[in-house]
């Protein structure tokens, strides 16, 4: 990050909180918030550089970076769109939805939509983070993102099915290069077809479409059995002590592997 970029953004080190990754731990974020009047190309020109430094997007306005000192089991990690290929069997769950209904747009268009997309979330955020659930409401996690200025562009991309039924989505940040995944959400009826795995490839098959560099998709913590399904698609990048590094493998070791 440019020294000289502080005319666009303030530093501010976060109150500990509880650590929504880790149970019983306690985090310390540090956040850079976008001044106010700062130009929109110069914000994505911001984020471009703060995502590759470790920093993530949550959707409030606020790029986060992790500053625990007693734990460093977050990891940013992103994927390489160019290199990436889907394994056999990743394949063979992409050919389940054969006629895959993809739509990426940058805003919910009609009320009926955001009232799917909030049936879909709430019960997703209730079954697999309740304590996220009771905290934010489902259509205020939606709709937060597009209502705070300053901030980044927000798109929404969503996956059905042939005859239009929303598997699930994932609300997104895009820069020039990289598009960052904020969060997903997905039907808990239809795990048959491993819908938060089908995300992730519609995201990147996207990304490749958009001509982007990298999907960034905040942290990967291998304490946390929710975040696990993010080294199944391979190659990713991990960053660890300042460096990016590179794997091919599910169970990456850090500082001990190279590409």
């Amino acid at each position: 990050m440019s020294a000289g970029l502080e005319k666009l953004w303030k530093l501010k080190a976060a109150d500990a909180a509880a650590c929504s990754y880790i149970e019983g731990q306690t985090k310390h974020d540090i956040r850079l918030a976008f001044k106010e009047g700062v130009d929109a190309i110069e914000m994505l020109h911001v984020a471009e550089g703060a995502f590759d430094a470790g920093f993530g997007y949550d959707g409030s306005s606020t790029l986060t970076t992790n500053a625990c000192k007693s734990c460093d089991a977050c990891k940013p990690i992103r994927y390489p769109v160019a290199d990436f290929k889907r394994s056999r069997s990743q394949e063979a769950l992409w050919k389940r939805l054969p006629l895959r209904n993809v739509a990426t747009s940058y805003k919910f268009n009609s009320r009926a939509q955001i009232d799917e997309h909030t049936d879909v979330a709430g019960r997703y955020f209730a079954e697999r983070f309740p304590a996220d659930h009771a905290a934010l409401a489902p259509e205020q996690r939606l709709k937060a993102p597009w209502m705070l200025s300053p901030g980044l562009p927000i798109q929404v991309m969503e996956l059905r099915t042939i005859d239009y039924k929303l598997v699930g989505a994932s609300i997104n940040t895009e820069t020039e290069n990289s598009i960052f995944g904020i969060y997903y959400y997905y039907d808990p009826t239809m795990m048959d077809i491993q819908p938060g795995k089908q995300i992730v490839l519609t995201l990147l098959d996207e990304a490749a479409r958009m001509g982007k560099d990298y999907v960034y998709v905040g942290p990967w913590v291998r304490q946390n059995r929710s975040l696990a399904i993010k080294t199944q698609f391979m190659p990713y990048e991990m960053l660890h002590q300042g460096r990016w590094q590179r794997f091919d493998t599910s169970q990456p070791v850090l500082g001990g592997l190279t590409p």
